[in-house]
């Protein structure tokens, strides 16, 4: 594993807020930040948007780890999670173009990941106030890639809607899953 030097000392709690111990994985080809929490045989994977960190999760973790296994990944440069080369942002320079263009894409699955996925459960919480992402772009997009999936959107929430509405949030993640 690369040598990694966290942007936060290990021992940073944020107040109390991320009592989580950092864990980097090197799967995605550098290493990636992520928590994992509690234990179950439901295993959720919260992923969050761009310009964000697992840190948007906070309640979602402490709520769900009491009987399921929660996984919160952190990419881009939260909590020193680095791109080697170049080449590996280029996710976070299309993004950033498509944003300033308004031709946001995303790379399609392979027929068999795709199939796979269609096959987990997932949601997708939107903030009905979210200026940054447009829903009527990116929820066609979730629905494609998770055919059977779930959209709940938030009154009043804006582009960072699991801080924003936590507790509401948290009780679409619940009505998605078994209850502890």
């Amino acid at each position: 594993m690369s040598q990694v030097v966290p942007a936060v000392p290990a021992d940073e709690t944020f107040d109390g807020t991320w009592p989580f111990r950092a864990r980097y994985s090197e799967a995605p080809g550098f290493p990636m930040h992520y928590v994992e929490e509690g234990s179950g045989a439901e295993t959720l994977l919260l992923l969050h948007g761009e310009p964000t960190w697992g840190y948007l999760f906070r309640h979602q973790i402490r709520a769900r780890a009491a009987c399921h296994r929660v996984i919160a990944a952190s990419w881009l440069d939260a909590y020193r999670t680095p791109f080697p080369a170049p080449i590996e942002a280029v996710g976070a320079i299309g993004w950033a173009k498509g944003f300033a263009t308004g031709a946001h894409r995303f790379e399609q699955p392979d027929p068999p990941t795709k199939a796979e996925l269609a096959k987990k459960p997932a949601l997708a919480i939107w903030g009905e106030a979210d200026r940054t992402l447009q829903a009527e772009h990116f929820l066609p997009l979730f629905n494609q890639a998770f055919p059977s999936g779930h959209v709940n959107l938030l009154p009043g929430a804006g582009h960072y809607s699991p801080a924003d509405a936590p507790e509401d949030a948290a009780h679409r993640v619940t009505e998605l899953v078994a209850a502890c």
